[in-house]
């Protein structure tokens, strides 16, 4: 026969020789690839982020301690309830606020499991929704103290109003509707989706596309407005009694909060949230707000519920209070 009939020549890269005609390379069918010499095609290797990552397995171990140092402090809280510094944190806000932590603990591990497109639809609402309830409690708790140590008698009028038609509620559902009609109209518009980038021909990696930069831009931008105004509030409160005043805590927690979310937005606007360590960095981000708070609300309180307990009784509230009202600072705007 033939020589040039006899020979088969090795097939390249991205075709096969089918057993049934083995003189000629056939081409892989789209989104598959072979080897030099292949008898057959094969699927890209699926990647994502996972907890085998060092980096993603150093954030999950963060997380779950995060999780568990928020239980603990409620727990104490919930043991203490009644107890002046627990109602001085807020009282029901200061659970409102513990079981808001914890539900943004919780979503941030949606962050780095296996994409799915209900994971990718659901996991930026959630956690705006819970961080939001949280910020806008720690504003709320902030401005009641203000009102009743410094316009309670000064502006009767406004503490009235706010007293009339609850301005708490009032404050944390108008907050939440904000954020909530903005999440709406960002998953109506342009909503998270799951995206396949493919990394050469042997690899593919499933990550969430967060849709238009305007739509994660808006909530994260809110969430900046909320701790913005919390930081002025609590800036303005520095004087009161120190039983109530966490100013420099709060202002510091607070500072933390938007370096590290102005950081987060410029880096994902300059890589079009393409990057393959987007998740990680946002599930570090949220985890640096949360330490922040924990680190400068609710511990301190903790330690004074476990560690001070003569700093926990009404007696030594009501001296604090009788020293701020005797001091000159009262008179001062």
């Amino acid at each position: 026969m033939d020589e040039c009939t006899c020979r088969c020549d090795d097939c390249p890269e991205g075709t096969y020789q089918n057993q049934t005609n083995a003189d000629t390379c056939l081409p892989c069918p789209p989104q598959m690839w072979s080897p030099k010499k292949s008898a057959s095609c094969f699927h890209p290797v699926t990647t994502f982020l996972s907890p085998q990552d060092t980096t993603v397995g150093a954030l999950v171990a963060l997380t779950v301690a995060d999780f568990a140092i928020l239980c603990a402090c409620l727990l104490v809280f919930a043991v203490r309830w009644r107890t002046p510094v627990v109602r001085a944190a807020g009282g029901p806000l200061a659970f409102v606020m513990l079981a808001s932590l914890l539900a943004s603990c919780a979503v941030t591990l949606l962050f780095v499991a296996k994409p799915t497109p209900l994971g990718c639809l659901i996991r930026q609402p959630l956690f705006a929704l819970s961080f939001t309830l949280c910020i806008s409690c720690l504003l709320v708790r902030s401005c009641q103290i203000v009102f009743i140590f410094k316009l309670a008698r000064r502006l009767p009028w406004v503490h009235n109003l706010w007293l009339k038609y609850r301005g708490m509620y009032t404050s944390l559902g108008l907050s939440l509707l904000i954020q909530g009609g903005l999440c709406a109209l960002w998953l109506h518009f342009s909503p998270p989706s799951l995206k396949v980038d493919a990394v050469g021909t042997q690899e593919v990696f499933l990550r969430c596309s967060e849709g238009h930069f305007l739509g994660l831009g808006s909530i994260l931008s809110f969430l900046a407005l909320l701790g913005g105004a919390c930081f002025a509030v609590a800036f303005w409160g520095r004087k009161l009694p120190k039983n109530y005043s966490e100013a420099r805590l709060l202002s510091l927690s607070m500072l933390v909060f938007l370096m590290a979310w102005g950081s987060f937005i410029l880096i994902y606007a300059t890589t079009e949230g393409k990057g393959r360590q987007i998740a990680a960095l946002q599930m570090f981000t949220v985890q640096t707000s949360v330490y922040a708070i924990l680190c400068t609300f609710f511990l301190p309180k903790c330690y004074i519920i476990l560690f001070r307990p003569q700093h926990n009784t009404v007696a030594h509230f009501q001296t604090c209070i009788q020293a701020y009202t005797a001091s000159p600072q009262d008179a001062t705007p």
